[in-house]
């Protein structure tokens, strides 16, 4: 976004995210396995995609439209993903 702004061009959420995560991997190509990279782009992403949806869905809570649309939004993309890392096969 910084770069953006000082050659005068729009800043774009998608290319955001894409280039912070294109500049990670040159670093180090192995962080796309890391489960902390893919927890936080996928949820940055499920809020950038969903978080308009969810807002209308609730809409008649007043102030706490936006934190509960976020939180719901994020939620959707990182139950899965968390699902599959962090299962627990407890054996009692």
């Amino acid at each position: 976004m910084i770069l953006a702004n000082l050659l005068y061009q729009k800043s774009d959420t998608f290319s955001n995210i894409a280039t912070s995560a294109f500049v990670l991997l040159c670093m180090n190509p192995l962080v796309i396995y890391d489960a902390g990279f893919i927890l936080s782009f996928d949820g940055t992403l499920g809020i950038v995609l969903f978080s308009k949806n969810f807002e209308k869905v609730f809409q008649k809570c007043g102030k706490w439209k936006e934190t509960l649309s976020v939180t719901c939004s994020a939620q959707l993309v990182l139950i899965p993903i968390m699902a599959y890392y962090f299962h627990n096969r407890n054996k009692y």
